[in-house]
């Protein structure tokens, strides 16, 4: 191949690259403008809590952003949510919209980046932990879980997504034209680039620059949000799960899947002391990992009515107990037969009582003592 025409190659590649992140950037700010007129629109709505007009508005302007931008439609869905969350509407009306609104947003939330999923199911809070009057015993029991799955999946999907380093670099809004353009502002339109390859190089500019700004500010609102967002998702499997129908089995699953031993340990105590009294003394606590292997109820024990017990051993746990831990969850001897057990009495056999072994070995040094101080006597 020819040098001139090999140039002319890599130059038409470039402009053919170029022109890919153009048609990009060029789509990203016309859905930009486009999204700002929709929220000015659902901005100037007339709100009628007992009318489904607006409703029915909001849907409209959502529905446009399906399959397009999930951000936008859920920003939007969100605007009609936070409207009916608010005293001017009817309790019966806005509890029945807000169901419906959150059963339209929940399946696109892990479409979206990480930060604006924790601020969306944060914002649906009050949706997420109450069963709507409408709502069959069936239906909320599905819902729920699903929730707490979305909720969990969201804490591992910020920390997968989160990138430390971005945190402390600047934002910025305007970008330098390219070396050799007329423009000489920063921040210019690259629209208005004479120059049809620095034009290119100018758009390519000018949206890595906008990519890098949104890694920056997820990075930002991850390192600030994700503990308090991680909290809140053991409070909303506490609140979950606390209340009939009491499935632990089902929750220790979930946690089994989603969080570390330590932290599942952590909320199901946190469960069993949320449970009425009188409904923790019957509710046996689930085995953990229990679908993953075979367990030897010799060695971990076996879950009674009225004894909670966690077959697998936890520092933590054990540190809670020997600090003298009292109510649903009662305190645990060292000694214990049963590693993890959890009495609720004081029994005397090996199995989830007090262990014998330290009597008989007192006794034993005693009859020692006993024989050794009659030999002194005799002498």
């Amino acid at each position: 191949m020819k040098p001139t025409l090999f140039v002319l190659s890599v130059l038409l590649c470039c402009i053919c690259v170029g022109a890919d992140f153009t048609s990009i950037e060029r789509q990203r700010r016309a859905d930009q403008v486009e999204f700002e007129a929709a929220s000015g629109r659902v901005a100037g709505l007339n709100f009628q809590p007992e009318s489904s007009t607006y409703l029915a508005s909001i849907l409209r302007e959502a529905d446009v952003w399906a399959g397009r931008n999930p951000e936008y439609r859920a920003s939007l869905l969100m605007s009609a949510y936070a409207r009916f969350n608010t005293p001017i509407s009817s309790r019966v009306v806005a509890g029945t919209n807000m169901a419906f609104i959150e059963s339209l947003i929940v399946p696109e939330i892990p479409k979206l980046p990480a930060d604006r999923a924790m601020l969306t199911l944060s914002a649906l809070w009050n949706s997420l932990v109450v069963q709507a009057p409408e709502e069959s015993a069936p239906m909320w029991e599905s819902r729920r879980k699903q929730n707490l799955e979305l909720w969990l999946r969201t804490v591992e999907a910020a920390a997968a997504q989160f990138k430390p380093e971005m945190v402390g670099q600047g934002v910025s809004f305007n970008v330098r034209p390219p070396e050799g353009s007329t423009l000489t502002s920063s921040g210019s339109d690259p629209e208005f680039e004479p120059n049809p390859i620095l034009r290119e190089k100018y758009f390519e500019m000018t949206h890595r620059n906008h990519l890098s700004n949104v890694e920056i500010n997820k990075a930002r609102e991850i390192s600030e949000g994700l503990p308090r967002f991680e909290k809140r998702a053991e409070s909303l499997a506490v609140m979950l799960y606390s209340r009939p129908p009491y499935s632990l089995v089902e929750l220790q699953e979930i946690l089994d899947r989603r969080v570390s031993d330590e932290r599942a340990t952590n909320i199901m105590n946190a469960v069993y002391r949320a449970l009425p009294k009188a409904v923790a003394a019957t509710l046996p606590r689930p085995i953990p990992h229990a679908a993953k292997a075979s367990v030897n109820p010799a060695a971990t024990g076996t879950a009674h009515s009225g004894l909670p017990a966690i077959a697998r051993p936890s520092k933590l746990r054990d540190r809670i107990n020997a600090g003298g831990s009292q109510g649903v969850m009662g305190a645990v001897s060292s000694g214990a037969a049963v590693s993890g057990a959890e009495p609720g009495g004081s029994g005397g056999g090996a199995a989830g009582g007090r262990a014998v072994w330290p009597w008989v070995l007192l006794g034993l040094v005693g009859a020692a003592g006993a024989w050794v101080w009659l030999r002194l006597r005799r002498s």
